[in-house]
């Protein structure tokens, strides 16, 4: 399957993700996505059956620790007084989102 991203698709990702770009961005995102898709086909190509899945390899694992509180002598009071708003203890910031 040969799926060609062309520069329709671009532009209407470009639109969803809120993103002005130049006709040569377009262009170049066109050609670099298609590729990352053959990539990707490629890939799907290999036979991988019978292997276990990698999870790293360098050898390295997670080294965690238990949490620990600490206690930085602030009363959530203080804390709020230095904040420019304040709404029901809480942090007022404005909206983010349309």
């Amino acid at each position: 399957m040969d799926k060609k991203i062309t520069e329709e698709d671009v532009i209407k990702i470009a639109k969803l993700a809120k993103l002005e770009l130049t006709k040569q961005e377009i262009s170049r995102y066109s050609m670099e996505l298609t590729e990352i898709i053959e990539y990707v086909q490629k890939l799907n190509t290999v036979k991988t059956t019978g292997l276990d899945p990698t999870v790293s390899v360098n050898g390295l694992c997670n080294i965690s620790r238990s949490d620990q509180q600490i206690d930085y002598h602030q009363t959530p009071a203080s804390l709020l007084g230095n904040v420019p708003r304040v709404k029901d203890n809480f942090i007022q910031v404005k909206r983010v989102i349309e």
